[in-house]
């Protein structure tokens, strides 16, 4: 009788660590599945944000470019309004000129015209 309750325990302490084991075994798998989640979603959060990174930088890139576009253009459209308004204001010198060389030489014909009525008399 003895011997069958040695027996019986002897099962039973096999079964307790067996079923040790088994929650051991389960325990450590859940942790690997709970490890893995976390480094997938590590890399899902790195990629989305080297994504990001990427999209922002060729967009920055993209906007430098159409600044500076802008910037040569507006450079250029200032050196032809300035060349534009140097050849007005060329212009506008060489009009005063001409009118003061005709008011001028108005004049002198008007004394010369008085002259010579004076002269006449």
């Amino acid at each position: 009788m003895n011997q069958l309750y040695n027996d019986e325990r002897r099962g039973q302490k096999i079964r307790d660590l067996a079923v040790r084991r088994e929650e051991r075994r389960v325990f450590r798998e859940q942790e690997l599945a709970a490890a893995a989640a976390t480094i997938q979603r590590q890399r899902d959060e790195y990629t989305f944000e080297r994504q990001f990174l990427q999209n922002y930088a060729a967009t920055a890139s993209s906007d430098a470019a159409d600044q500076q576009a802008w910037a040569v253009g507006a450079a250029k459209r200032h050196t032809q309004q300035t060349c534009v308004q140097e050849a007005l204001q060329a212009e506008l010198c060489a009009a005063r000129r001409q009118l003061q060389d005709e008011q001028a030489l108005l004049r002198h014909t008007q004394v010369t015209h008085r002259h010579e009525e004076v002269v006449a008399e």
